[in-house]
């Protein structure tokens, strides 16, 4: 298999709040990666980034640009 997996899930409107929905994605990642699955998901880079970081950016319109070369997988897909 070459290449990733996007996994894709709720942020900002996740019913348990923001840090529920990266812990989630957090779990759902690594078991994917027990199970020899290559996977990137934007939560679990992103809101450490936020949260540690001091990033701005709790929204789509904050990381669409990132999101978007993560799935094409070129700056020049955009």
């Amino acid at each position: 298999m070459t290449g990733y997996w996007y996994l894709m899930s709720p942020y900002s409107n996740y019913s348990a709040g923001r840090k529920a929905a990266f812990e989630e994605v957090c779990k759902q990642a690594a078991l994917l990666i027990k199970h020899g699955i290559i996977v990137f998901g934007p939560i679990a880079h992103s809101h450490p980034l936020v949260e540690i970081g001091g990033l701005n950016g709790h929204d789509f319109a904050s990381w669409e640009r990132f999101d978007r070369i993560m799935i094409t997988g070129s700056v020049g897909g955009i």
